[in-house]
């Protein structure tokens, strides 16, 4: 069963738990079973020891202290648990020392804050350091630079007796010396805290909950942008269990929106900012009636990789982490998916490439199982090449005839390069035969028939192997091959190029975008970048139908020129240009391709560190 639901100008579409849904494959990272070490657990992804693959970091709340789990292999395979601390309950990663490694900030639930130094840089050995001890109650930290003096400081909800209090850490003396500063005195159950630019004048904001029945989401305006003077602003109120926040630019205008949860009221809300600044609440549906989602843990991501921002959630009742999917980019159509079950009660959520196949995958931890686990995204790409004639050819040579299948069995569109190559009889390689680049929709199967490799008179006597390959020509991809002989050379035969030219492209011109009807080569076309979201660099594809003046400029979220990919006359034909953001700031980006007369695409791309 589907509704809509109207919110606002929101639409929200539910699709039901029982809907058929692509698996992902569960992968155990740590635990035994029972009670996940006594209390609140949470988890996230950061790279701890550098060295180029996605490991986690996680904690619980009352006893259970924090740790980290190196992921050794770089494919999510196998994993080494590191205990940081016995005692520490909440944490960010972040450079406190200036050393150029990740140490750990944060407080332990019993009130004391702290950072752990990574004193060699490998995560394996912690050195404690005070910040403030002896605060009753400290259930909210965030990792930010509050005075825009260019280190770390650190914003902390203290709860003393049921009463509520917002403060700040401001680190001197490169992190040996800290003082404190009052934000708000007077919110009641202060429980979680965000640390973040919320009306986009360049100086760190707060966002914070209240734990109780009659809960509150608030933020705070860093009015001096010194973290001195602070103004509240209520988001929300009479939803109590506030257990989850986050805040992103769902809608894609270009400011910041907030992310909410309330576990006692089954709610999942994100606050819509407007141009003057002020916001409207909406509210995801989770359940359609006899279900207790209580829901935690909740963060922006792009899921799917499509270049817009969705919304991930731990749905501790529901022993599942449910994502909704941002279906138009824009934030005005939702739809909810089952991504992650298969243990009791999961808390904490976050996304990562664990197995560094572009797609992002899902961690989670659950409090009354004691797993940490993650989800893989069902990433593949099939490619199946069958030969459809005789596959002996004569000493004069002749053409080799086959069919291509290609299976996305993914939830998002993936740009596809297919290439062939011809295995010689003495072993050697020659190739690419045959190169394509296009975007591939979403779970399609799609077989091409009715082409042809060519073999010249002159290619000697023996066995070869005809190679398919789909994926990347420098990483990740699969490969389908056949074999094939070819009779005595024949030099007064008929002489052919192996390369077919761009005749065999002719056979691709049905294959835009999942309707058949749709020819690809013979539009102007900004393919999607792939990986999306990615970490340095990623790829995009110009389809040309004739010579055109082309220009490929990158822009960040506040209208500034960052790259320009492309600025001339291009032939004909798919060109493949390279987006390097390695000396970038992560954030989303906007790609814009102009033929003048043409076409102007734009499509958005996330960099993730």
């Amino acid at each position: 069963m589907k509704k809509w639901l109207a919110v606002g100008l929101v639409l929200v579409l539910t699709a039901s738990f029982t809907q058929a849904q692509l698996a992902w494959n569960v992968h155990q990272v740590d635990g035994i079973g029972g009670d996940y070490l006594g209390g609140r657990p949470w988890v996230k992804s950061c790279d701890v020891d550098q060295d180029g693959d996605m490991d986690m970091y996680g904690y619980a709340a009352f006893v259970g202290g924090t740790h980290w789990w190196s992921n050794n292999d770089g494919v999510g395979g196998a994993w080494t648990k590191h205990t940081i601390s016995n005692e520490l309950s909440t944490m960010d990663p972040a450079d406190m020392d200036g050393d150029g490694d990740l140490d750990m900030i944060g407080a332990k639930n019993g009130g004391h804050a702290y950072w752990w130094e990574n004193s060699n840089g490998l995560g394996t050995d912690w050195v404690w350091h005070p910040i403030a001890l002896g605060m009753p109650n400290t259930p909210g930290t965030s990792a930010a630079d509050m005075d825009g003096d260019g280190d770390i400081d650190l914003a902390v909800m203290n709860r003393p007796f049921e009463s509520g209090r917002v403060i700040w850490f401001e680190n001197q003396d490169n992190a040996t010396t800290w003082v404190e500063h009052s934000v708000d005195e007077n919110f009641v159950n202060a429980n979680f805290v965000l640390a973040t630019d919320v009306d986009g004048d360049g100086d760190t904001d707060l966002i914070g909950d209240s734990y109780g029945l009659d809960g509150i989401f608030a933020w705070w305006s860093n009015e001096d942008g010194l973290g001195l003077t602070w103004t509240y602003h209520e988001l929300h109120t009479g939803d109590g269990g506030c257990w989850g926040l986050d805040a992103a630019d769902l809608d894609g205008d270009g400011d910041t929106d907030i992310l909410g949860s309330s576990y006692f009221h089954d709610t999942v809300f994100w606050w819509q900012q407007s141009d003057d600044g002020s916001f409207t609440t909406h509210e995801f549906i989770i359940y359609e009636g006899g279900y207790f989602p209580m829901p935690h843990d909740v963060i922006a991501s792009d899921v799917d990789g499509d270049g817009d921002l969705d919304v991930l959630c731990a749905m501790a009742g529901l022993d599942c982490i449910a994502y909704w999917e941002n279906v138009n980019g824009d934030a005005s159509v939702w739809v909810m998916h089952r991504a992650a079950a298969g243990f009791d009660e999961p808390w904490g959520v976050d996304t990562g490439d664990f197995n560094g196949d572009g797609l992002l995958d899902i961690c989670s931890t659950a409090h009354d199982d004691g797993y940490v686990k993650w989800w893989e995204q069902p990433s593949e790409i099939g490619v199946t090449v069958i030969p459809t004639a005789s596959t002996v050819i004569p000493a004069t040579g002749g053409m080799l005839e086959y069919s291509l299948r290609l299976v996305n069995d993914t939830m998002s569109p993936r740009l596809v390069t297919w290439w062939t190559m011809v295995q010689l009889p003495n072993g050697e390689l020659y190739g690419p035969t045959h190169s394509y680049s296009f975007s591939m929709p979403a779970n399609t199967d799609i077989t091409v028939p009715g082409l042809g490799q060519p073999v010249p008179s002159i290619a000697p006597e023996g066995e070869y192997a005809f190679i398919s390959h789909v994926g990347s020509m420098t990483g990740l991809r699969l490969t389908d091959v056949f074999g094939f002989s070819k009779a005595g050379q024949d030099l007064a035969g008929d002489v052919r190029s192996w390369s077919a030219g761009d005749s065999y492209k002719a056979a691709f011109d049905q294959l835009a975008a999942g309707d058949p009807e749709t020819a690809l080569a013979n539009e102007f076309a900004l393919s999607a970048a792939w990986p999306n979201p990615f970490n340095a660099a990623t790829t995009l594809t110009i389809t040309l139908p004739e010579t055109s003046e082309l220009t490929v400029m990158v822009y960040n979220v506040a209208g500034q020129q960052v790259a320009q990919l492309a600025d001339g006359s291009f032939n004909a034909g798919t060109h493949e240009l390279t987006f390097d953001a390695s000396g970038l700031a992560s954030g989303l980006y906007f790609v814009r391709a102009t033929v003048p007369g043409q076409m102007t695409q734009t499509q958005k791309v996330m960099l993730v560190r």
